[in-house]
């Protein structure tokens, strides 16, 4: 690992050397030249199978890139994602309070796969906000967290950033009550493929300017930005929400395609070929299809295409949506008054189809191992069978 010194230094240099346009908007609106000032640096902490997607987009838009994973398998990925160009311009922090250090860092955004995790990047002993970060002075006037953390979380960073200082001469965002961080919850949807693609949604929760300051980095990750409100965590809350509803989605389909294609006979592929001519169509029939032997509405392959319903969205994440949805559910409960006995009473009275989702998911979980995507339940959970040769690619006729 670097010596912080080093590494600062190294940092300086990437940035210094990167001379193309700072966003995808910028680039393709005017060239860069010898004389033009080098792009913005932005941290990214988080190098996981979307993180690490996500970071990687960033270095090839030309922004300067330091990362933090404790991972060397994940930083060694990134590095192998880049070009040389875009190596040039990447340097490593050896920990989240020393990335929050780098000189004219002008923002940084977490991906992370817990709340545990993302409450030790944001606020552990060498996090982001905590005294380390402090004592070396924290540039970046913008914090961004992409993970699905829920909005209690969302809310616990926003008030932390609002109580810490940034380094002297570093100017706060138009907004910002003082001379504090602005933040943004920005949980994204697509999976690894938009992630892959630079095509993800982001569902936003934060104020304007914290935003607008953030569009260059989103644009560069993304292909569309939804602006829930100004509220901290409201951009968890619609992400939840989402979550929620394909949760039941994907149940819902696998056990129609399983049911239907037993009682008729009918080939599962064709079946649901029928969905997607149909109104029973959906965006887990389309677009991520649970049947082996079936491919995407564009064609591509998905994790159920070869049967083994890996790398995409693991099952032990949508639990954890899931779990996070009724916790905000009890939440609002327990502020109105409304009395939750120790099984969580409140919650799964008012999310009936969210619980039983939760259960055939954590079916999947015992069965199949906790990463196995989450479309997995087709196979695991319900025995569907793959489609047979020339029996429908999954999409409509």
């Amino acid at each position: 690992m670097r010596s912080l010194a080093a590494w600062t230094s190294l940092a300086g240099r990437a940035a210094a050397s990167a001379r193309i346009g700072g966003a995808r908007r910028a680039a393709s609106s005017s060239s860069s030249t010898s004389s033009s000032p080098p792009p913005p640096i932005v941290g990214f902490v988080g190098l996981g199978a979307m993180g690490g997607l996500m970071a990687a987009n960033l270095a090839r838009a030309g922004f300067g890139l330091v990362a933090c994973d404790a991972s060397p398998s994940a930083r060694t990925a990134l590095e192998g994602r880049l070009g040389k160009d875009s190596r040039a311009r990447l340097a490593f922090a050896p920990t989240p309070a020393a990335l929050a250090s780098t000189p004219t860092l002008a923002a940084v955004f977490t991906s992370l796969p817990s709340l545990a995790a993302l409450r030790a990047v944001w606020l552990g002993h060498d996090g982001l906000l905590s005294p380390a970060a402090a004592s070396s002075s924290l540039t970046a006037s913008l914090l961004v967290d992409l993970s699905t953390s829920g909005p209690a979380a969302s809310r616990e960073l926003a008030a932390a950033a609002a109580g810490t200082r940034l380094a002297p001469g570093v100017a706060p965002l138009a907004g910002a009550l003082g001379p504090h961080p602005l933040t943004l919850d920005a949980p994204v949807s697509g999976g690894v493929r938009a992630a892959a693609a630079g095509t993800l949604t982001f569902l936003v929760g934060g104020p304007d300017a914290a935003l607008a300051a953030a569009r260059p980095f989103l644009e560069a990750m993304g292909s569309r930005t939804f602006h829930v409100s100004p509220t901290p965590g409201s951009g968890q809350a619609a992400k939840l929400a989402n979550n929620a509803a394909l949760a039941v989605q994907m149940a819902g389909l696998c056990e129609a395609l399983t049911v239907g294609a037993a009682a008729s006979g009918v080939d599962p592929g064709r079946l649901l070929a029928a969905i997607n001519a149909s109104t029973g169509r959906c965006w887990a029939s389309e677009a991520y299809p649970p049947v082996p032997g079936c491919v995407g509405l564009d064609g591509a392959p998905v994790p159920a295409s070869d049967g083994r319903y890996r790398g995409g969205f693991a099952a032990r994440l949508m639990l954890k949506d899931l779990g996070l949805a009724a916790e905000g559910v009890a939440e609002g409960a327990a502020a109105k008054g409304v009395p939750e006995d120790a099984s969580g009473t409140a919650a799964t009275a008012a999310l009936p189809m969210a619980t039983a989702a939760a259960g055939v998911y954590g079916r999947l979980v015992e069965v199949a191992g906790p990463d196995i995507d989450f479309a997995g339940v087709y196979k695991f959970v319900y025995g569907g069978a793959a489609a047979r040769e020339g029996g429908g690619r999954g999409v409509g006729e």
